[in-house]
């Protein structure tokens, strides 16, 4: 098939970019899923920082790497991503946002479009020459559908001449699917 949903579109995305990548973020660490994904992906040399709010989410995603015996070069950071300066000091190639709240976890604790806003400045900021920031976001709850409203209208105002965007959209899937953000450093 060659239309995948939103997270297949996503692993495509950073499949691509993780071939070179040697300092990758995952913005949102949830259950460690895309942690693991990305760091078992990542070159012997590479670095991995993963942020979240949640000490559950820290906890799940430590057990998953350390039973995929992947836990080594990976900073696990049980703070916000709009902290991003306070622990990275280096250039960035991928960025990765899989936005909302924890599965299985309390879908009260949720990104919020304010502090995600800023984190992706803050990433805009940080990344290399052609790194990418990837975004899945989800605008079938409340907080989701802020954070896709105002995420959409900052990134309508980039200059094209430093970022190239594209915005992929499912049409004829109900209850709101994901909505991806690729976003490339021209320079």
């Amino acid at each position: 098939m060659i239309i995948s949903n939103a997270l297949g579109l996503s692993k495509e995305y950073m499949d691509k970019k993780m071939k070179n990548a040697l300092v990758v973020v995952d913005a949102t660490m949830g259950n460690g899923f895309d942690t693991c994904y990305l760091r078992s992906k990542l070159e012997p040399k590479g670095f991995l920082y993963a942020f979240d709010i949640q000490k559950t989410a820290i906890e799940n995603t430590k057990k998953r790497l350390i039973e995929n015996k992947i836990y080594s070069n990976v900073l696990l950071i049980n703070d916000s991503h709009v902290e991003f300066k306070k622990y990275i000091d280096e250039e960035v190639d991928l960025i990765v946002y899989n936005l909302g709240y924890l599965p299985k976890g309390d879908k009260n604790i949720t990104t919020l479009s304010e502090s995600t806003l800023k984190s992706i400045k803050n990433g805009m900021d940080i990344l290399n020459h052609e790194g990418l920031i990837i975004i899945t976001i989800y605008p079938g709850h409340i907080e989701g559908e802020k954070e896709f409203n105002i995420i959409s209208e900052f990134l309508k105002t980039v200059d094209q001449k430093k970022f190239e965007i594209i915005k992929i959209e499912f049409y004829n899937q109900i209850n709101r699917p994901p909505v991806l953000f690729i976003i490339e450093r021209k320079y």
